[in-house]
């Protein structure tokens, strides 16, 4: 896809339009579609194959549990907590490699030449991007659950209201992040950066930002929906399979979008011209730290309840 004549269909002084934005993603998926199913063909694969691993340990580590040996028992409890880790951790990698291989064969100009390419070109991005998962969710969960909490205890319709206001940090910090994975894959940047340079591009266009990311949302929301029909009539497991295959589908169109949206705005906004905020990567850091210690108290107190 020729990405400069797609942008001389929106002007240089705004960003380009959802209608735009829709018609370009569905473009650049149709010429790549053959490669994107090969990769998210991979990535299924990998997450299939990392779940029957998983299963089998289980199974096994159940069996050692009842045997009558206290040492086997302990010794098969351990073996299936860590591999119980290992497992979330290998399925977490082999989502966030695909997801990162897909967006790396999108901002090709060029079709990258094979699936395993585009594996390989991504591979050193695996862990930078899970730190980046992390402490968008850790960031994000820390202004969304205080309100999430209220929520659950408030009785009056007022009050309701009131703890409603407070997700709008949350929603705030959301569009912020919305870019990470474009400054990762594209700009090579690393840590914290990534999201301080992904806030900067948005701030200033932040309420465009956040219509353009609706209209996505809302398209995903139609298809849920759709795929949801039959389990309307006790189908559940063929809306579940629907569901799936929707999602799967759906996916590079979202990527493709996103990736033509952080285009469009450094079209406006050349990455070379972004300074970082240190001082918000100061409030960043704390927030981690407390974010950190919060996950540590709510998971000692499901622990010993």
């Amino acid at each position: 896809m020729n990405f400069s004549s797609f942008f001389k269909q929106s002007s240089p002084a705004t960003l380009a339009s959802p209608r735009v934005l829709l018609i370009g993603a569905f473009s650049l998926y149709r010429q790549r579609f053959a490669q994107a199913m090969t990769i998210l063909s991979y990535g299924v694969l990998g997450v299939a194959a990392t779940s029957v691993v998983f299963v089998i340990v289980v199974v096994v580590a159940a069996v050692g549990t009842a045997s009558p040996s206290p040492l086997l028992a302990l010794l098969s409890l351990l073996v299936g907590g860590i591999f119980t880790v290992l497992a979330f951790l290998a399925v977490a990698v082999a989502q966030l490699w695909t997801m990162l291989a897909l967006t790396v064969s999108f901002v090709a100009e060029q079709p990258i030449t094979s699936a395993r390419l585009a594996f390989r070109n991504s591979r050193a991005l695996v862990f930078p991007y899970l730190w980046v998962v992390i402490a968008t969710s850790a960031l994000t969960g820390l202004l969304i659950f205080p309100p999430y909490f209220l929520l659950g205890v408030t009785t009056s319709a007022l009050a309701t209201v009131g703890v409603l206001l407070l997700f709008i940090p949350g929603v705030i910090a959301s569009i912020w992040f919305v870019l990470g994975l474009l400054v990762l894959v594209v700009e090579q940047r690393r840590g914290l950066d990534v999201l301080l340079v992904s806030r900067e591009y948005v701030r200033g266009r932040w309420w465009a930002m956040f219509y353009r990311i609706v209209v996505l949302a809302l398209l995903a929301a139609v298809l849920s929906f759709i795929a949801n029909i039959p389990s309307e009539v006790g189908l559940d497991a063929v809306a579940r399979t629907i569901n799936f295959v929707l999602q799967l589908l759906f996916t590079p169109v979202i990527i493709a979008y996103t990736m033509l949206l952080y285009r469009s705005i450094i079209a406006q906004t050349p990455s070379e011209s972004i300074v970082i905020d240190r001082r918000l990567r100061r409030f960043m850091i704390v927030g981690l730290v407390l974010a950190g210690c919060v996950a540590l108290v709510v998971f000692g107190i499901a622990f010993f309840i």
